[in-house]
């Protein structure tokens, strides 16, 4: 499993990741996710943008983010047009 984060002023986000079947078995992201959030923090950033979530899947990463207890938000619909 790896991830890649972004630092902006005072944000970090969560950019790209990736995560094979052993590290999606282990929860590898969950470890990633507050590792990362905790080094972001101790960068002085004072926001971490996790990423989003499916609200209707039942997974272990959706719960984790939810744990964090941080401000949800719904972007609109993506589409795609030729």
């Amino acid at each position: 499993a790896s991830m890649l984060v972004c630092g902006f002023g005072n944000t970090a986000e969560y950019y790209v990741g990736w995560f094979g079947p052993q590290g999606r078995k282990a929860n590898a992201s969950n470890f990633l996710y507050w590792n990362a959030a905790m080094e972001a923090k101790r960068r002085g950033r004072r926001r971490f943008d996790l990423g989003g979530y499916d609200r209707n899947e039942d997974s272990g990463l959706r719960h984790f983010k939810q744990g964090m207890r941080g401000s949800d938000y719904e972007l609109a619909d993506e589409r795609l047009a030729f």
